[in-house]
């Protein structure tokens, strides 16, 4: 038998020190993918009737981040004037008045990201607009870098009264990534003022998060409730949402809209669906119109 060269050793040698290699780096325990998880928390408080709490708040744990939020409760006669990041900290707040004749809950609900969140920050940006009688003012905030994407968003009105100014939309658009829509509507003849909030974000990318709309309800007036749900799928986690209404017979907004409450603006099952409900207590042919939006994350 030949004796084997000495390039043929060399090559053999290597060639079994390969496999070793390869044998026990498949059997060594490797550590998972970085990941990012969304979680919920919730508060709320008790409001006598026609009392008015301009702070109601929650806020994410530490170390986690805050996404957006939202509020609901069983009252239709609960009217949130105030949903918003409180400041620059990690904490959701509403402000509502509770026009029932009997004491009534509300909640407030923040959406927070934990895990492999690194340097990822949160910042609000806004805009204050001003309403003219008996018209709908909007503002529509874009985020920019380095926090491209708006992960949430809201709104502060400078009235506790419906019948002074009527929240008629506050939502994501799928117009560009970085922004967040808020109107009202002024039923009086007098300018009125509100503030848009969007919560900007560096944590969303362009391949983890989209946004839905749900099929849309129709609601008649004379004390009807209705509500409208936007589906994120199975793998994804609804961090944010919001609503679009509208009467349709415009003729009768300035004596319809102080009627209209929006008393359930957060996340409803699994935390994969945004639901919004409604309450409209308006008269003539008018019905309002309700589509909910959501803004979903694949984590």
């Amino acid at each position: 038998m030949k004796r084997m060269t000495r390039k043929a050793r060399v090559f053999v040698g290597v060639l079994f020190v390969l496999t070793l290699f390869i044998t026990l780096f498949a059997a060594y325990p490797r550590a998972k993918a970085a990941t990012i998880g969304v979680g919920y928390v919730s508060g709320g408080a008790w409001l006598d009737s026609n009392e008015a709490n301009p702070f109601i708040v929650v806020s994410c744990p530490s170390g986690q981040l805050l996404l957006g939020g939202g509020w609901s409760s069983s009252s239709t006669d609960m009217y949130v004037w105030r949903s918003m990041q409180l400041g620059t900290s990690n904490s959701w707040m509403i402000g509502a008045t509770n026009k029932s004749s009997t004491r009534q809950y509300v909640s407030v609900w923040a959406a927070c990201a934990s895990g492999s969140i690194g340097s990822a920050s949160a910042r609000s940006i806004s805009k204050t607009v001003t309403v003219s009688g008996h018209n709908t003012g909007c503002a529509t905030l874009l985020c920019t870098s380095p926090r491209s994407i708006a992960s949430g968003g809201g709104f502060n009105s400078s009235s506790y009264d419906p019948s002074v100014l009527s929240l008629t939309t506050t939502r994501p658009t799928n117009d560009g990534d970085g922004e967040w829509k808020s109107c009202f509507y002024n039923p009086t003849t007098t300018n009125k003022t509100f503030t848009a909030y969007a919560v900007c974000t560096n944590l969303l990318s362009g391949g983890n998060y989209r946004v839905v709309l749900g099929s849309g309800a129709s609601i008649p007036g004379g004390g009807n409730t209705g509500y409208d749900y936007a589906y994120c799928n199975s793998d994804e986690k609804a961090i944010s949402g919001g609503f679009e209404t509208w009467l349709s017979d415009s003729r009768f907004e300035p004596d319809n809209w102080p009627t209209v409450r929006l008393f359930y603006n957060f996340l409803k099952g699994a935390y994969s669906q945004w639901r919004v409900s409604a309450y409209y207590a308006g008269s003539g042919p008018a019905q309002l119109q309700l589509t909910s939006w959501a803004k979903c994350f694949k984590p």
